[in-house]
């Protein structure tokens, strides 16, 4: 579905858009749901509904997703459905107090790392993890998913030493 953009200067922390009611009805979409808006980039937002805010055919569109997509006011957008990261079903197994493999836990660091979780969707991981702990493969597959999942830098000098990057294992347990 195409529409037109409407700039919300207001940061929302995260992406998030806002749809009149009955377009997000056309598109089969609840509060909540995830899109993929689109121009020339594109960005998966969270969606918030309104039946007065907006007339029909217009987004609202927040600060962080604006700068991303470097939208103007009327400036038209696309909007495609777009499920949960399965990452959301693994946060459930370990809200479940099940063992997370390896792959699991890099798909979770991986949605992180790219800002496809909502607060909610992290708030729960972490609880969780305090909740149920970790045992120590799952500590290790973690904390290779961490690196894995960012910029590595490469050092030539010997010998490299790092006071600051303790890693607490106690906390998983």
């Amino acid at each position: 579905m195409k529409l037109t953009v409407k700039n919300f200067d207001i940061e929302a922390g995260k992406y998030k858009i806002v749809m009149n009611l009955s377009d997000a009805n056309e598109l089969g979409l609840r509060a909540g749901d995830r899109v993929k808006i689109k121009n020339s980039e594109s960005v998966i937002a969270m969606v918030t509904t309104t039946d007065t805010i907006l007339q029909k055919g217009v987004v609202g569109v927040y600060g962080e997703v604006w700068k991303k997509l470097r939208t103007k006011n009327g400036e038209e957008v696309e909007l495609l459905p777009t499920a949960h990261p399965t990452s959301t079903e693994l946060i459930r197994k370990k809200m479940d107090a099940k063992k997370l493999s390896s792959e699991e836990i890099h798909s979770i660091i991986q949605d992180i790392a790219d800002e496809n979780l909502s607060e909610i969707e992290l708030a729960a991981f972490v609880t969780s993890i305090y909740i149920h702990g970790m045992d120590m493969d799952e500590v290790e597959w973690m904390a290779r998913a961490m690196v894995d999942s960012g910029e590595k830098v490469e050092l030539d000098g010997h010998p490299i030493v790092d006071k600051h990057s303790i890693f607490r294992f106690w906390w998983f347990q």
